[in-house]
């Protein structure tokens, strides 16, 4: 926790300035790894929303803002917390201003400006046939405008230390045989009572389930529901979206 780093940091500090360390009449200090921390509040409105959907070749279409899926909006909120948590390493985090804890890693660099992160969640079956495995994968890249001097506070009166530009893309993949998984989706998304079940409960689970993973897509038009084989060879799902 950052806190615990400032703790010890004080620590260090104090130990410095006991044993001391003296070149002629200059006493030589540590620098403060947070000297030039960027932490702190950044405006993040979104510019483009895209969504794509791949079978071999990519179909892909821009979209309203309105359509942003809730992993993104529910950690991208404007303003977004940035925080540096290990200055050594550069691991921090992007949270939501709301404080409810959502948050996705990120890297800063050595300029304490520039954004980066690659990361992906462990292989799962997707469905009920382990023939077919689904991952995520989120990569992000950008890089902090700080201008605290001049970008005031937000409505709710935070104080802002500038404008982030980040690029976000989430992809969803599919892998292995996956063609009876997808078809057996697309079938449960568009009437519960095909979700395999035999309790009507159960159903409705799955058919919001299917709904989770693509209505987003179908709503954007990069997937079609009556066109199966547009489910049965999907190999991947994705959306990008740029904030400025």
């Amino acid at each position: 926790m950052r806190t615990n780093a400032w703790i010890l940091g004080m620590a260090s500090l104090i130990t410095v300035m006991g044993t001391g360390c003296r070149l002629g009449n200059q006493v030589v200090k540590p620098e403060d790894p947070y000297a030039n921390d960027p932490s702190g509040y950044y405006k993040a409105g979104v510019e483009t929303l895209t969504f794509c959907a791949g079978s071999g070749s990519s179909t892909c279409q821009s979209a309203s803002v309105n359509l942003l899926p809730s992993l993104a909006s529910s950690v991208y909120t404007n303003p977004v917390i940035v925080m540096l948590e290990d200055p050594s390493t550069g691991e921090g985090y992007i949270a939501a201003s709301d404080r409810s804890g959502r948050a996705f890693p990120i890297l800063i660099g050595a300029d304490n400006t520039t954004l980066t992160y690659a990361g992906a969640t462990q292989p799962e079956t997707l469905w009920f046939d382990s023939a077919c495995s689904t991952q995520m994968y989120l990569e992000q890249s950008g890089r902090l405008v700080a201008d605290s001097a001049n970008a005031g506070t937000d409505l709710q009166g935070l104080p802002l230390s500038g404008d982030i530009q980040l690029q976000v893309e989430v992809i969803t993949t599919f892998d292995g045989d996956c063609s009876a998984s997808l078809e057996a989706m697309r079938v449960c998304y568009l009437d519960a009572t095909q979700c395999g079940s035999s309790l009507p409960s159960e159903n409705e689970q799955l058919q919001l389930l299917a709904q989770d993973y693509f209505k987003k897509h179908v709503d954007a038009g990069v997937l079609d529901l009556q066109d199966p084989s547009a489910f049965s060879t999907l190999r991947s799902i994705s959306y990008e979206v740029n904030y400025r």
